[in-house]
């Protein structure tokens, strides 16, 4: 009993000294600031007023004067302050958690030139180049059965419709059935690598399975992205610039949208560009979702973006009538409007499965355009 009343003793005389140590190391260390605080305004008083030698409030904030132009309005101009990575921590930080030289970017590479396209400032795309461009159509409906993938039937259907509706466009159409994912790759970088400088844009079309951020080669999977990046503007120089389009009919995973019930009541001499412009996404189903198509008739989404292509670009007279036809459609408003075709007026019909009947879809619009896409008629077309 005594050990331990002398241990607990000499414990308290410890944490004693400690603290008072502490306190002491704190009052030279960091100084009150309490002796520096003006008095506390009661609230009903009258503010007083400033003293003679009180410093000048700053003037208000001016975007322009803060970046250009002196405080007091000189013509002498101030520095502008770069910008910088928020990603990226202060020197400072790098230095107190490292003793190592921090981090560097890769090797600094020529950025690449390549001229530019036509009416570059314009709101609008230049679509009047001697051809319209390329599209190409991935067409994957047997795929090897250690996948355990069904066959895609109805996706013919699709094709067929897809080559009739983009020659409305005026785009040569290439189609190519059943490719491996290698095969997709290599695809996408030989119509990369060609002369593009006398074309409007270019077209791809991937009908496949998939699932959330993946697409499938009939015999195995691969990234949106390895078929998006040889497009890029640093690698396709001809394209720079102009419009890049791809158009995904593929799950992109394995929930269903079950639907709501509503009741109707009431000028410079280089301009640099991100490598990611000008790229447009249009996918049949949002992350996560199922996409339907019909066994016979091919999917809800190409086929709505079919019958909208032929409805305000068609030459039939008959499309004029159609409460839906406009004669200058911009190509983002019209995936819009197939957004709408299959949202509203597309439905799951299973009646042998319940847990499959009656289900939804929306389509989802990815734009990284910087500017209005048009499909006016060729000159050729017109005469």
């Amino acid at each position: 009993m005594d050990s331990n009343s002398g241990i607990l003793s000499s414990a308290i005389q410890f944490l004693g000294e400690y603290l008072k140590s502490r306190k002491s190391f704190s009052s030279h260390t960091r100084p009150s600031t309490l002796s520096k605080l003006p008095p506390r305004q009661n609230s009903q008083s009258v503010p007083s007023t400033p003293s003679v030698d009180s410093p000048p409030q700053p003037p208000a904030f001016h975007w322009q004067l803060s970046r250009t132009e002196s405080v007091d309005g000189s013509n002498e101009k101030k520095q502008v302050s770069p910008d910088v990575l928020d990603a990226l921590p202060s020197p400072s930080i790098l230095k107190a958690v490292s003793t190592t030289a921090p981090p560097a970017f890769p090797p600094r590479l020529p950025v690449p030139q390549t001229t530019a396209p036509k009416s570059l400032f314009s709101n609008r795309y230049f679509m009047h180049h001697e051809k319209r461009g390329i599209a190409v159509i991935i067409n994957n409906k047997n795929f090897y059965p250690a996948l355990g993938m069904p066959d895609r039937k109805g996706t013919d259907e699709d094709a067929k419709a897809l080559t009739s509706a983009l020659k409305t466009l005026e785009l040569d159409v290439h189609q190519y059935d059943n490719l491996t994912a290698y095969n997709m790759v290599e695809a996408m970088k030989y119509f990369a690598s060609l002369d593009h400088s006398k074309s409007d844009c270019f077209f791809a079309a991937i009908l496949t399975h998939g699932d959330d951020g993946v697409l499938y080669g009939v015999d195995g999977r691969l990234t949106v992205e390895k078929l998006t990046a040889p497009f890029r503007g640093d690698k396709s120089l001809t394209l720079a610039g102009k419009p890049k389009l791809f158009i995904f009919q593929a799950c992109r995973g394995d929930r269903l949208d079950y639907g709501v019930d509503l009741i109707q009541g009431d000028d410079a001499a280089v301009t640099r560009l991100p490598v990611e412009a000008d790229f447009l996404f249009a996918y049949s189903t949002i992350p996560g979702f199922y996409s339907w198509r019909n066994t016979d008739n091919g999917s809800w989404y190409i086929q709505a973006l079919c019958r909208l292509i032929n409805l305000h670009h068609g030459d039939d007279e008959a499309n004029q009538k159609d409460p839906r036809y406009e004669p200058d459609l911009d190509f983002v408003r019209l995936l819009t409007r197939v957004n709408y075709e299959v949202a509203y007026f597309c439905k799951s019909s299973v009646p042998t499965n319940p847990d499959l009947d009656q289900k939804k879809q929306v389509p989802s619009i990815v734009s990284q355009l910087t500017r209005d896409l048009f499909f006016p008629p060729k000159k050729s077309s017109m005469s």
